[in-house]
């Protein structure tokens, strides 16, 4: 019985973990794009001289 409860534990943490790891990646997302969105110039300058 008690062999039972430590893989129901084990299961628990490796999908809350999964779950954590989850949210943070979508977080990391919606920063990397607001912190693009705020602070990167436009690229269009860029674009034209590479394209000469």
């Amino acid at each position: 019985m008690e062999s039972v409860k430590e893989i129901f534990v084990a299961l628990m943490i490796l999908f809350g973990a999964g779950y954590a790891a989850e949210k943070l990646h979508q977080e990391m997302k919606i920063m990397a794009i607001k912190q693009i969105q705020k602070g990167q110039p436009s690229l269009s300058n860029f674009s034209r001289k590479l394209t000469r």
